[in-house]
């Protein structure tokens, strides 16, 4: 397992991961309805988000990003058939350290409650 930081070439991929998530699934349609397209999320990574990704065989399976304005958690987000590998752990744990030390002492993650499994 590598973790990096993500760079704005890895955003198309970044997407393939979060539409194939079990937890708080989403299409592309509803994500680009939030306003959470490649080109924001791009953006968004000039301006006021960082995020981590894991890579296994130069494929990312993984990634975590947040906001350095409003301490949110915006996103994490594993393939499920990498799940409970400890990659998920670790991807909070860089974009924790990252938004604590952007001088946050209190951070949020929304999640959608349709999506919640028991």
């Amino acid at each position: 397992m590598n973790f990096r930081k993500i760079e704005a070439d890895d955003v198309p991929d970044l997407f393939k991961v979060r539409i194939a998530t079990r937890e708080n699934t989403m299409s592309m349609q509803a994500l680009a309805d939030m306003g959470i397209t490649p080109e924001s999320t791009i953006a968004a990574l000039s301006e006021n988000a960082a995020g981590w990704l894991c890579e296994i065989d130069s494929k990312i399976v993984g990634f975590s990003m947040g906001d350095k304005h409003t301490g949110e958690m915006l996103v994490v987000a594993v393939l499920p058939e990498y799940a409970k590998q400890g990659m998920g752990k670790r991807l909070v744990e860089l974009i924790q350290g990252w938004l604590f030390s952007c001088g946050h002492k209190q951070l949020w993650l929304q999640e959608n409650p349709d999506s919640i499994h028991s």
